[in-house]
């Protein structure tokens, strides 16, 4: 168990970036606990080359395999990110396509209701094909604007 004084002491120290942990003014004990922790950060898809030389003398070839592994798993990943770039080009062209039919028959129909004589609900018609349009519009302009 580490002293009051000793967490202390080790919490003031570890708020520092870099310590040399010999120059620390604390007992053996503490000492030992400090000087035992050993942090690797290692990031990417491939681990670093000591790594795959040591994988390279328990399994021969390991590396070689390990490295094809990552490049399909990254023709893989940029395959996919294709399809997803594909799909949202076809989902937003589609999306125009159909509001503008959705808003001319709306119009149309609203020309219609006015030329047999129903002229407020052909003009609510023709506004409710109108509105969205222009909201896109506005919207669309504001996202430039700013």
């Amino acid at each position: 168990m580490i002293s009051k004084k000793n967490n202390k002491k080790l919490r003031r120290y570890q708020k520092t970036k870099s310590v040399n942990y010999k120059s620390l003014p604390l007992n053996n004990e503490l000492k030992s606990i400090v000087q035992a922790k050993h942090t690797m950060i290692q990031s990417g898809p491939l681990p670093d080359p000591q790594t795959l030389e040591q994988y390279n003398s328990i399994v021969p070839d390991a590396a070689e395999r390990i490295i094809k592994m990552a490049e399909e798993q990254a023709k893989n990943r940029q395959s996919i990110d294709i399809i997803k770039i594909k799909t949202i080009r076809f989902s937003q062209i589609f999306g125009v396509i159909a509001a503008f039919i959705i808003s001319m028959t709306a119009m149309i129909g609203g020309f219609i209701l006015i030329l047999t004589g129903h002229s407020v609900s052909g003009w609510i018609s023709i506004l409710s094909g109108v509105s969205p349009l222009i909201a896109v519009f506005i919207g669309d302009y504001n996202k430039n604007k700013h």
